[in-house]
């Protein structure tokens, strides 16, 4: 099963038409090419035994070992596992637009359309870079007070954007 077909099953977004998997699909190209390959040398392909031909195969590199399967089955269940974390990712962004409430956002700024609540997060990086500022000694630098979040999505967003604050401004 392929990728896209399991993400698909996992979020009940699988098309109703049956249609050839992406294995059967490799299959098919694979034994077209091992035709032309065997015709072009002159080798007609039906006068070989099943040896014969998985030799062939072998030698373009069509037949995997198992250690081959053992490591794609691994990156495959890698990048399975990569997804469905980008899709609670962005779940996860798409809760910040929609429940502020919910990701710990001070309860007097939860009002207010998406471009205060870009204006609120900016503002906390902002805080956040003079502080860090301060901490590394830069002259003229005050400490000020920083909004206290519960959520680490917020958190993240405010830490990262204070970093790039700084870079932006020469300081690290």
């Amino acid at each position: 099963m392929s990728m896209n077909q399991q993400l698909a099953s996992i979020y009940g977004t699988a098309p109703q038409q049956t249609q050839p998997t992406e294995e059967d699909v490799q299959v098919l190209a694979q034994a077209e090419m091992l035709s032309k390959v065997a015709a072009a040398n002159g080798i007609d392909i039906d006068q070989l035994n099943d040896e014969q031909i998985l030799g062939l195969a072998n030698e373009l590199g069509f037949v995997q070992t198992e250690e081959e399967k053992v490591a794609e089955a691994r990156v495959q269940e890698a990048d399975l596992q990569g997804r469905i974390m980008a899709h609670a990712y962005v779940d996860e962004l798409k809760k910040l637009g929609a429940a502020p409430a919910a990701l710990g956002l001070p309860e007097q700024q939860q009002q207010g359309d998406s471009e205060d609540e870009s204006e609120i997060l900016e503002a906390m990086a902002q805080d956040r870079a003079q502080n860090y500022a301060n901490q590394i000694g830069v002259d003229g630098v005050e400490p000020v007070e920083e909004m206290k979040v519960s959520s680490p999505v917020i958190e993240k967003y405010v830490e990262d954007r204070a970093i790039d604050i700084l870079s932006e401004a020469g300081l690290i």
